[in-house]
């Protein structure tokens, strides 16, 4: 939601309805922007009521934050120098430079990295803004905190902007105060820093918010529904659309039925063709038993028959070598006579098996006609072709029997179901009014929408009670959680960056160096109490001859004839000078004249520091 700047330095913003944050019922906002018109951004919470729109938070006028930090007692050297109207010296003309930098814009960066009070007349925009966001990102390198301070929140983020390009600088280095624009705001902003250390119960609080959301817009839906359903009869109802419906569904089954058994039919038809094929199938492999047996004797002959003949080479093939053996010349008569008499033993056992295998080949042979002439023309192959079709004749009957008890399953399932729809009844003309007539009124939806409703609500006052009370304590443990780590952040913060204005509010510590943008419309005052935060440099950039702080119309009245008015509220830090022309500037000393900006020399490049001692 939108809400106008109020132009406070506010803790936590929450929303709330008449009776505050402190009361179950207040949602903590959890991020707040600044549009481009300088309105303020707040993003609802999960689960906001409708009519929870009032916005509430603990805030600090500026002037109060003001006139607390004045009353401080803090040594502050250099805020000492500035309302004696003292101003240090020249820069230190030994410091390095970046390159890129006119002479000007060099001592601008010099003034940042020396001890004093300096001020430095230069236009606003972002040549300015690049040389302060280069001078900070080098003084953090050295190991420096800096307060970077604005006008308008604008300029602070700019400058922010420049700073985070240059340096890169780790979540928690950078952190900038207060509502942002264009700023990488997560790694830098303080709020969005400081949420992350409450996210478990953030995400938590966001769940409770949508449960209350919803119990809370459940009663008036419930009420709207109860009064709309009046006289309507969801029991009657129920039992009429259960004859409309079984009325339409039998009259869709039958349809389907009549199909189920001609495909019944025909799957019964296709197995008994099948049944019959495979009965053919058998009858031929039955009437090819004979030949079968035949062709199977035959292979056994032929195999007898081979042994045979190998049996007969063999004794051949040892009374050849027998013989070879008798006729060589011997070693003696001993030996002579020892292989003749194995050779008349090969040649006898070679007779006896060839008139041993003589009659038994011949009878061999004989019952191989015989097996042959049983066989006829049938061969092995089509014994085997016979044997590959019963195998499919087999499957086709099989396939033809699950299709048909599938077919039958079917068929049984649906006739079933029929015979259930019949049992329910016609419906009646009455019925078939009363069904169509609730229907187009939606009537069945809303009244399950009543009974969904009715049981998602707590059962209780006391349960919504506990939801809220764990919501509200949600936020507020957040809240206190967030304001910790917020001053963990600004403490451990290399640079902290906010406006003038906010600066005021921060809590009291002390920084080396203090960079002011925009000083030239910031008030005397506010200057004084940013400076007294500084330790060693304070440098306050601006353009007197731009605008001065904008003050109410009643100050302005005032300061014409109060003169501690017009010097702190209305002045500026160049008029406590008395910087109001171009000479004086340059005649000031510690004033630092970047006259070459005013005339649109091109911004400075951003790049690394060079080592020190080296000049450019």
């Amino acid at each position: 939601m939108e809400l106008p700047d109020p132009g406070v330095v506010a803790e936590e913003w929450w929303l709330a309805g008449p009776d505050g944050p402190d009361r179950p019922g207040a949602f903590l906002v959890d991020e707040v922007r600044r549009d481009e018109r300088g309105d303020l951004l707040l993003r609802v919470p999960a689960g906001l009521p409708a009519d929870v729109r009032s916005v509430w938070s603990s805030v600090t006028r500026p002037v109060d934050a003001l006139l607390a930090g004045l009353q401080r007692s803090d040594d502050a050297p250099l805020a000492g120098a500035l309302a004696r109207q003292q101003l240090a010296g020249r820069p230190d003309p030994t410091i390095p430079h970046p390159v890129g930098l006119s002479a000007e814009q060099a001592e601008a960066y010099r003034a940042c990295r020396t001890p004093g009070l300096r001020l430095v007349w230069g236009p606003a925009g972002p040549r300015t803004s690049a040389v302060v966001a280069r001078a900070a990102a080098d003084l953090v390198r050295a190991g420096r905190r800096v307060l970077l301070l604005g006008a308008t929140d604008a300029g602070v983020d700019a400058t922010v902007a420049a700073l985070v390009a240059g340096l890169e600088p780790e979540d928690g280095e950078v952190v900038r105060v207060g509502p942002t624009r264009g700023v990488d705001a997560d790694g830098v902003s303080l709020d969005r820093l400081a949420a992350r250390e409450t996210a478990v119960d953030d995400r938590r609080r966001a769940v409770v918010g949508h449960q209350l959301a919803t119990f809370a817009g459940q009663d008036p839906e419930i009420a709207a529904l109860a009064a709309e359903l009046v006289g309507y009869d969801d029991d009657a109802y129920q039992r009429a659309a259960r004859r409309v419906a079984a009325a339409e569904e039998a009259a869709e089954l039958e349809p389907r039925r009549r199909a189920a058994l001609a495909v019944m039919r025909t799957a019964a038809t296709r197995h008994s063709l099948a049944i019959a094929a495979r009965a053919a199938i058998l009858r031929e492999r039955d009437e090819l038993a004979e030949a079968r047996m035949a062709l199977a004797r035959i292979e056994v002959l032929e195999e007898e028959l081979r042994r045979l003949d190998r049996d007969l080479r063999r004794h051949r093939t040892e009374q050849a070598v027998a013989r070879h053996w008798a006729w060589r010349g011997a070693d003696g008569w001993l030996d002579r006579r020892r292989r003749r008499r194995e050779a008349k033993l090969a040649d006898r056992d070679l007779a006896k098996a060839e008139r041993d295998a003589g009659p038994r080949r011949s009878a061999v042979q004989w019952e191989l006609l015989q097996a042959r002439a049983a066989a006829g023309r049938i061969t092995a192959a089509d014994l085997a072709a016979v044997d590959a079709r019963l195998v499919n004749a087999h499957a086709d009957v099989l396939a033809a029997a699950t299709q048909l008890v599938r077919a039958e399953v079917y068929a049984e399932e649906l006739s079933a179901r029929a015979e259930a729809v019949r049992t329910r009844g016609e419906p009646t003309d009455e019925d078939r009014e009363l069904v169509a007539a609730a229907l187009s009124e939606g009537l069945p939806g809303r009244y399950e929408r009543l009974l969904r409703l009715r049981r998602r609500r707590p059962t209780s006052a006391a349960a919504r009670g506990r939801l809220g009370a764990e919501h509200h304590a949600l936020g507020v443990r957040s809240a206190q959680r967030r304001a910790a780590a917020r001053a963990e952040l600004v403490d451990g913060a290399s640079v902290v960056a906010t406006t003038v204005a906010a600066a005021a509010a921060l809590p009291s510590r002390r920084y080396d160096a203090v960079l002011v943008e925009g000083a030239a419309a910031v008030p005397l005052v506010e200057a004084l109490l940013a400076v007294g935060s500084a330790t060693t440099t304070a440098v306050l950039f601006g353009d007197f001859q731009r605008p001065g702080p904008r003050l109410p119309g009643n100050v302005r009245t005032v300061a014409i004839t109060d003169p501690g008015i017009a010097t702190w509220v209305a002045g500026t830090v160049f008029s406590h000078y008395g910087i109001d022309s171009a000479e004086r500037a340059i005649d000031t000393e510690g004033c630092v004249a970047m006259l070459r900006e005013f005339r649109g020399a091109p911004a400075p490049e951003v790049v690394p520091l060079p080592a020190p001692g080296v000049r450019h």
